[in-house]
């Protein structure tokens, strides 16, 4: 018989209107997947309505492996719609 493991995750977000009509979304993220965790840290930018369609996505990321062994990361993604 396979060992089980488990694997769940929670995400939180929340929109913010800036003052030029564009949003700002913070979120965080927590994942875990047997002895595996995560944690993800964000804010995604969306332009305002009736602007170029572009959406900005800035991210931390701290990954805990099985036998201890931490990863850290930074990433940006950038989206253009035409």
């Amino acid at each position: 018989v396979g060992e089980v493991s488990s694997r769940w995750s929670v995400k939180g977000e929340w929109g913010l209107v800036l003052t030029d009509g564009a949003t700002g979304i913070p979120y965080a993220e927590l994942t875990s997947s047997g002895a595996k965790q995560g944690l993800t840290l964000g804010w995604r930018l969306l332009s305002a309505p009736g602007d170029l369609d572009t959406e900005l996505d800035i991210k931390a990321l701290r990954r805990e492996e099985g036998d201890g062994t931490l990863n850290h990361s930074m990433g940006a993604e950038l989206k253009l719609r035409w």
